[in-house]
């Protein structure tokens, strides 16, 4: 049966879509092929151990950083390298624009930012997000190479196996030249803030009355050993957090072991940010608000009441 080649911009990502492909290899008898591309190259044993039956790997200069015109020509003679039925890539803004140009030049269907990933009459098939969040669409890719580009943290990056390694082969590519130069990149200063590793987010909404109020998602955060995350009002309207704190579709999306909404009402926009969170907790005074309705547990009450008690219950509890 056809293989699936799977690759992706950053190692952990490339990780996660392992695991993604793993059931899909069993059904259709494939084997997996992982394209350690650029930089990921020095990192070939970590995806053998982690379930590729094959590790590609190149360190052109040309592919780093990242950049379209020499990704596509990877992705299109890697594809007629290992003649794949599946390609599994990372999304990425980046990574999307060469898998969209890899497809085009296929002829072939490209469906991005898919999830629940599943063979259907041996075709791959998902649910992409659309409409802002509101509605989910179904996409079947119906010819090979089915292209499809997969969002972070879907499922738990796998750890070592345990198994016989995959086989790790250098291979050239023939990359164009890139049609843009990089003169300067600088680090975005977050403060310390990444909402994407965190395992508890304290999430501030409009129920936070102003802004010296935010020092109560502050305690609570650290109090349970969580970050602050906040809503888009907060972020983009009222500026009283930065951009590195905002959750949803136009911020961040997260995926915690624990997040806990202050106020937060729960628009779509946000909870399309933060819906695969494990376990979800809202404080929140109206019993209507979306929030709690999708919530594991919820608190109807006046955070203002029992965001302090619940610090005091877990400084209690811990002993400080």
């Amino acid at each position: 049966m056809p293989d699936i080649l799977v690759t992706a911009p950053d190692a952990e990502h490339g990780y996660e879509l392992l695991a993604l492909a793993a059931p899909l290899a069993a059904a259709s008898g494939g084997k997996i092929v992982y394209a350690a591309l650029g930089e990921q190259a020095a990192q070939a044993k970590e995806f053998a151990v982690r379930g590729a039956h094959r590790v590609l790997t190149c360190n052109d200069p040309k592919l780093t950083p990242f950049q379209a015109e020499p990704y596509t020509d990877a992705y299109l003679q890697l594809i007629e390298r290992t003649k794949p039925g599946i390609v599994l890539i990372g999304a990425t803004i980046r990574s999307k624009d060469a898998a969209a140009r890899a497809a085009t030049k296929l002829e072939v269907g490209c469906a991005c930012e898919i999830m629940n990933l599943r063979l259907e009459g041996g075709r791959l098939t998902g649910e992409r997000v659309y409409f802002s969040g509101r509605s989910l669409a179904t996409e079947q890719l119906l010819k090979d190479p089915q292209i499809a580009t997969v969002p972070a943290r879907l499922v738990d990056a796998p750890g070592p196996t345990g198994g016989v390694a995959g086989t790790i082969e250098p291979v050239t590519l023939q990359l164009a030249e890139p049609k843009a130069k990089i003169v300067k990149r600088e680090k975005k200063e977050t403060g310390g803030v990444h909402l994407e590793d965190a395992d508890i987010i304290v999430s501030a909404g409009r129920g936070i009355k102003k802004k010296e109020d935010l020092k109560l998602a502050e305690d609570l955060a650290a109090a349970i050993g969580g970050q602050v995350g906040c809503t888009r009002p907060i972020a983009a309207d009222l500026k009283w957090l930065g951009d590195a704190h905002w959750i949803g579709l136009s911020g961040h999306e997260v995926k915690p072991k624990a997040y806990i909404g202050l106020g937060v009402s729960g628009q779509i926009q946000h909870v399309a940010g933060m819906r695969s969170s494990k376990i979800i907790v809202a404080i929140n005074k109206d019993e209507e608000a979306p929030l709690v309705k999708i919530s594991d547990y919820a608190i109807v009450d006046d955070l203002y009441k029992i965001v302090p008690a619940f610090i005091q219950a877990v400084k209690k509890a811990r002993g400080t």
